[in-house]
């Protein structure tokens, strides 16, 4: 099992308040699905025939991970190799009844979070195994032939309801049956895609506009700067001053962001001396500078291209000194007449200048992103399997557009449409019940939480610890353990926000409950003049499974209305969000709310700067 501390609590929980109004019933299944689903039900695999298919392409991707470890080195392919017990692995594949159990302990090592786990072959063995694993239970069940019937029956009745209205258990069990049937045969496998084209829709989105990154990172330039240089064989000194803008804009394009930081602005050159032999000039010059650099973003992350700058100089000739009136006549005729090269000079040379120092500067600056968005946020979540395999993003002239996909092979995204957010929004989010159940149950299923992941989460989200999480020496020590399979479950709709938590066992110092729970909290959006909140619709619905003693039953409600109430408190604020006072953070505090909706399964935030009146809840787009 995989174990993570309850602080991964904070992610679904993030996901689901500050995000992603209105959607429309989601669109009958096309063609394609239903020709897929007859082809499947036509023939059932050949159970035997299935098993050794499996079995060739799990040993198959094991041989090239091998070899891509060779490759490598002998040490690293001795890591790796130790790491992932991959030696096991390959001699219980190699009995005649390969254990199940065995099979499965193997497999959860390559979901660990470690650097490296997220490389195409590491992945194909992990999906190759679960490919096996289901082979197997295909061909050991009593009747093969009629469970698949079964099963391709199930998906179709599932798949009929989904066209027709979204349910979250009935979307999570049609994920499922989906990825039971895709190993068995190629007919699965065009089933298992077809469905998945149509049913993994848009359940997460957002939007910023130029207006709101602006805010954050538009600034004025002044700088001064003593130059010392050798221009067209005179030495030069003098003091530049340059004064510009930097901001930030957008640029149209479909396929992927692209941003453009922008400089507009002028150097001054009040008094410069050049020096040739005997001969000095003084001069001043002024140059007006527009550079572009721009800045594109995919689901590969970050790229930059070149920076380009046009500049246009101007020289004005005061004065030219030298031993006799006659060579200062002729070097007064002699510099007019060079003026324009050397202004074509000043023009390369600034050019060249603030193109090398937006590069730099650019570089310098988005590294970090890049490195954080691919190696913090992507790679761990492709590790343990929850990484948006659908993730796309977009320009206009006034907005970056982000839309993405969260399911994995095991999942659907049967979403509604995706809401659309007026232009004259700065910030808009927008979250499908899906999206939220989809991740949460990648990084939650199964898992134990403990009572310090729980205090830091409600801190970093409210600003503050209710008594009932404080972790002392003179409290008992707590801990919960999650449903496998949809531990957190969220809806959306008639401007209500409910979450459910499903656990399976929670150990409150020396006493063990263990016993199915579900935890309903219903809260109603509200927009204050602090920002969003939330306010619970009655007390905490708590649905134990029969089978308790009527006295531990009430000890055990007692413990959740205590605990899960300081989680979901009658009214909940987000000051862990606020930001803070002065400096350039602080700037966003000029953006206010103006939307705040749960309707149709979905959850959206709208923000504006400079809101006069901020609306009500549920107010209008």
């Amino acid at each position: 099992m995989r174990t993570h501390l309850l602080t991964s609590l904070l992610l679904p929980l993030v996901f689901a308040l500050p995000l992603a109004a209105g959607g429309r019933a989601p669109q009958p299944a096309p063609a394609a699905v239903a020709e897929a689903l007859t082809k499947a039900a036509q023939r059932a695999p050949a159970p035997q025939a299935t098993v050794t298919a499996a079995h060739v392409r799990l040993t198959g991707s094991i041989q090239k991970l091998e070899q891509f470890l060779t490759g490598h080195g002998a040490e690293i392919h001795r890591g790796w190799t130790t790491l992932l017990h991959v030696p096991a692995l390959k001699a219980e594949l190699a009995q005649p009844q390969p254990q199940t159990r065995v099979l499965e302990s193997l497999g959860e090592g390559f979901y660990q979070n470690h650097l490296g786990l997220e490389r195409p072959e590491f992945l194909a063995v992990r999906r190759d195994l679960r490919g096996y694993l289901t082979a197997r239970e295909y061909a050991t069940a009593g009747d093969p032939q009629s469970l698949y019937r079964e099963r391709v029956t199930e998906l179709e009745e599932r798949l009929t309801r989904l066209d027709s209205e979204f349910d979250e258990a009935n979307a999570h069990r049609a994920g499922e049956l989906v990825a039971w049937l895709e190993p068995l045969s190629g007919e699965c496998r065009a089933l298992a895609a077809a469905v998945r084209q149509h049913y993994c829709r848009t359940n997460g989105m957002a939007h910023v506009s130029a207006r709101a990154v602006n805010l954050l990172m538009a600034r004025k330039v002044n700088e001064s700067n003593w130059i010392t240089e050798n221009v067209m064989g005179a030495s030069t000194q003098g003091y530049a001053y340059t004064a510009g803008d930097v901001s930030l804009g957008f640029v149209p394009n479909q396929q992927r962001g692209t941003l453009e930081i922008r400089l507009a602005g002028n150097v001054n050159v009040p008094s410069m001396t050049a020096q040739r032999g005997q001969i000095t000039a003084y001069s001043s010059s002024q140059t007006s500078l527009r550079a572009t650099k721009q800045v594109q973003i995919d689901e590969k992350g970050l790229s930059l291209l070149p920076a380009l700058a046009a500049c246009n100089t101007s020289m004005q000739l005061q004065d030219i000194e030298a031993q006799s009136r006659l060579v200062e006549r002729l070097a007064w005729r002699r510099a007019s007449r060079m003026i324009p090269e050397a202004e074509a000079s000043a023009n390369q040379r600034a050019q060249t200048e603030v193109t090398t120092k937006l590069n730099e500067q650019g570089a310098a600056m988005l590294s970090g992103v890049n490195d954080t968005f691919l190696n913090k946020v992507c790679g761990p979540l492709l590790r343990v399997d929850a990484l948006p395999p659908l993730m796309r993003f977009w320009t206009n002239e006034s907005h970056l557009r982000l839309s993405f996909s969260q399911w994995n092979d095991g999942q659907l995204a049967a979403a509604s449409p995706a809401p659309q957010f007026p232009d004259d929004y700065d910030l808009g989010a927008g979250a499908h019940e899906s999206m939220i159940n989809n991740f949460t149950e990648v990084l939650l299923g199964g898992i134990t939480t403990r009572d310090e992941g729980w205090k830091t989460v409600v801190e970093l989200m409210t600003g503050a610890v209710p008594r009932p999480l404080w972790v002392h020496d003179r409290a008992p020590r707590w801990t919960a353990t999650f449903e496998k399979k949809r531990p957190f479950i969220v809806h959306f709709d008639d401007n209500r926000a409910c979450f459910t938590l499903r656990m399976t066992k929670v150990q409150h110092g020396e006493r063990t409950y263990d016993h199915p729970v579900e935890v309903e909290a219903r809260m109603i959006p509200k927009i204050t003049v602090d920002g969003p909140a939330l306010v619970r619709d009655g007390e905490l619905d708590i649905r134990i499974a029969p089978g308790m003693e009527s006295q531990a039953e009430a000890d055990y409600r007692r413990f959740l209305e205590s605990k899960v109430g300081a989680v979901f408190p009658p009214e909940m604020y987000f000051d862990g969000f606020a930001a803070p006072a002065g400096g350039t953070i602080g700037r966003l505090r000029q953006v206010q709310i103006c939307e705040m909706r749960c309707q149709d399964g979905w959850m959206t935030l709208g923000y504006k700067i400079k809101s006069e009146e901020p609306q009500t809840a549920g107010g209008g787009k």
